[in-house]
């Protein structure tokens, strides 16, 4: 069981997302190595929400992760599809991806900013934060 590599593929299927960001869709410690000229997404995950009842662990799991879109300057539009693909994603409820089950997330915080790395090297990032539950399927 791992709802993160099964997230990955998850999005990574994607048509509308795979047409903004290809394969570069990754978690936080992946994308280390990618450049600053194409459209790129990063996750995070915020908080594992494991969730419990009165007789311990129920097996859903309601996490919230952070998604970073970043691309060049230029590349509002690009960031604007993702967004929007993004949200088709995320707002789908019943995805089976490997063994996990994916339910309806909600979108609990976003914003958009330029970010300056210096040398004249500016970059565009939209950061959306989903929670969301899923389980695990055998």
């Amino acid at each position: 069981m791992n709802y993160e590599r099964d997230m990955l593929a998850r999005l990574r299927g994607d048509i509308p997302l795979a047409a903004v960001f290809g394969s570069r869709i990754a978690w936080f410690e992946a994308a280390r190595s990618w450049g600053f000229d194409s459209p790129y997404m990063v996750l995070q995950e915020i908080s594992p929400g494991r969730n419990y009842t009165h007789d311990g662990a129920s097996g859903m799991h309601n996490p919230r992760v952070q998604f970073d879109m970043r691309a060049p300057v230029g590349g509002a539009a690009e960031l604007e599809a993702g967004r929007a693909a993004l949200l088709g994603v995320m707002e789908r409820d019943g995805d089976v991806q490997g063994s996990t089950k994916f339910h309806f997330g909600t979108l609990i915080d976003s914003d958009q900013e330029v970010e300056d790395l210096g040398n004249d090297r500016k970059l565009l990032r939209l950061r959306q934060d989903y929670q969301f539950f899923w389980n695990a399927v055998i």
